[in-house]
C-alpha cells in the first residue's frame, strides 16, 4: 500500500512537472512588437508620457472617414518605456506627449522580430494662425499623420498647443461636418516657440500616395475607385529597355521600399535605355479609375507637387484620350514637364497652366492647351524618354499632391 502511494505521489509530481514546463513554454513565447523608450538629452528616462502608435499607411483615409488613426496608446513606465506586442507590420508614427516634453519619429515595421525605439524628447511646440479662407464654415485643422488636432474659431483661428518636433509640420485642414480633407498648408514650427499668422492653404488638395501602405493601389485611387500604379516598358514597339527590378511590370508594389526613404517608404524604381527604337522609354504610372477606359476630371487642378530623389532627367505627363487621336503613338502629344532630378530629396512642383504637349507632337502643333484635355485623364505618368542608348534613370518618389482637386467630389463614388 505505501508502494502504491509512493507510485502515486511520484506520478503526480511528474505530471505536475511536465504540466508547469508546457506553461513556461507557452507564456515565454516571443511575439513581434516594439518596445519604445523616451529619454531626455542627456540620458534620464521620462515618465509619465503618453506613447501613441499612428497607422501612416492608412492615415488620409481614415482621417477622411473620421475615424481615430490611433493603433494603439500606452504610458510610460518608471525607465521610459512601453512595448507594443503583437503588431502587424506597417509604416507608424510614434507621438510621444508629455507635461512638457514631446517628441515624434516616423518607422516602418517588419514584424518579423522586436524591435527597440529610443526617441530623444524636447519641448513641446505649438502652432496657431488663421485660415481665413474657411472663416464661418465649421473646420478643424491636424497635424498630417498624427491625432493632433483643434477646432477652428467662427474667423478661422487655430491654435494646437502641444505639437512634438521641431519641423516644418504638413497642416490638413478637415471639414468638422464631413470630415473631408479640404486642403494642406504648412505651420513652422521652432523648440518652445508659437507661430501666428495666416497658414498659407489651397481650397481643395489631395494626396495621391504617399507609398507608406506599401500597395499598389493609391489612395486617390481610394476616392475615384481603386486606381492603381503600373509599370511599362517599350517591347510593345519592339524596344529593349528595361525596368528595375522587373518584377515592377507585373507587381510595382515590389518597388515600394523603406530603404532611404523620404518617410515611411517612397516608390524607388530605374529605367534603361534601349537601342532598337528611336524613341526608347520606360516609366511608371498611377491610374486614376479602376477601368483604363475611364476617366478623371482634373480640370481643377492646379498644380501637381512631389518629393523626389534621383538621377537623370524624368517627364511627368498626363495621360488623356483627348490626345489618343493627335499623332503617332510614339509621341503621343500627352501634357506634361520635363524635369532635373537632384541626389538628395527634392520637393517639385509642375503649374497646369505652364505644361505642354510634348515636342514635335501634332497636338503641340495643333495648338492644344491642358483645358482641351483636363476633363479626361485616365493616369499620370513619371519616366524616362532618352535617345541615348544605356542612359539610367533612378527614381525614388513619395508624397504625391493634387492642389486643386475636391476630395468631396470622389467621396460619393
Amino acid at each position: 500500500m505505501i508502494r502504491l502511494l509512493i507510485l502515486f505521489l511520484a506520478i503526480l509530481v511528474l505530471s505536475c512537472g511536465n504540466s508547469s514546463v508546457a506553461d513556461t513554454t507557452s507564456s515565454s513565447e516571443v511575439t513581434n512588437g516594439i518596445a519604445i523608450t523616451a529619454i531626455m538629452p542627456d540620458g534620464s528616462p521620462v515618465t509619465g508620457c503618453v506613447v501613441s502608435l499612428i497607422d501612416q499607411s492608412n492615415w488620409y483615409k481614415l482621417t477622411a472617414e473620421g475615424k481615430s488613426t490611433v493603433s494603439e496608446s500606452g504610458t510610460t513606465g518608471t525607465d521610459g518605456s512601453v512595448t507594443f506586442d503583437s503588431l502587424a507590420p506597417g509604416s507608424f508614427s510614434i507621438v510621444i506627449t508629455g507635461e512638457k516634453v514631446g517628441g515624434r519619429k516616423i518607422i516602418s515595421f517588419s514584424a518579423k522580430e522586436k524591435e527597440s525605439v529610443t526617441i530623444v524628447l524636447s519641448s513641446l511646440n505649438q502652432i496657431s494662425g488663421n485660415i481665413s479662407s474657411f472663416a464661418g464654415k465649421p473646420m478643424a485643422v491636424r497635424i498630417a499623420g498624427t491625432d493632433i488636432s483643434a477646432n477652428c474659431d467662427s474667423e478661422g483661428n487655430f491654435s494646437l498647443p502641444q505639437v512634438p518636433g521641431d519641423s516644418s509640420e504638413i497642416v490638413a485642414v478637415v471639414s468638422a461636418n464631413s470630415n473631408s480633407i479640404l486642403a494642406f498648408g504648412k505651420g513652422v514650427t521652432g523648440t518652445g516657440s508659437i507661430q501666428t499668422g495666416e497658414i498659407q492653404v489651397e481650397p481643395n488638395a489631395v494626396l495621391l500616395d504617399d507609398f507608406n501602405d506599401g500597395d499598389r493601389f493609391s489612395i486617390f485611387g481610394w476616392f475615384t475607385g481603386h486606381g492603381l500604379w503600373y509599370a511599362y516598358d517599350d517591347s510593345w514597339l519592339g524596344g529593349n529597355s528595361t525596368v528595375i527590378p522587373s518584377e515592377a511590370l507585373t507587381n510595382p508594389a515590389i518597388a515600394i521600399s523603406s530603404i532611404d526613404a523620404w518617410q515611411g517608404k517612397s516608390m524607388s524604381i530605374s529605367f534603361v535605355m534601349g537601342n532598337t527604337i528611336s524613341t526608347p522609354h520606360a516609366s511608371f504610372a498611377c491610374q486614376l479609375r479602376e477601368q483604363a477606359d475611364q476617366y478623371a476630371n482634373l480640370s481643377g487642378l492646379r498644380r501637381l507637387s512631389w518629393r523626389v530623389k534621383g538621377k537623370g532627367t524624368m517627364r511627368v505627363n498626363f495621360i488623356s484620350s483627348a490626345v489618343d487621336n493627335f499623332g503617332a503613338v510614339a509621341i503621343r502629344g500627352d501634357f506634361g514637364s520635363t524635369v532635373t532630378l537632384s541626389d538628395q530629396w527634392t520637393e517639385l512642383s509642375i503649374d497646369m497652366d505652364s505644361i505642354t504637349p510634348e515636342p514635335e507632337s501634332a497636338a503641340l502643333k495643333a495648338g492644344l492647351r491642358w483645358s482641351d484635355v483636363s476633363d479626361s485623364i485616365r493616369s499620370i505618368v513619371f519616366g524616362s524618354w532618352s535617345s541615348v542608348p544605356g542612359d539610367t534613370v533612378q527614381i525614388q518618389l513619395d508624397d504625391v499632391i493634387l492642389h486643386g482637386v475636391d476630395p468631396a467630389v470622389y467621396q460619393n463614388r
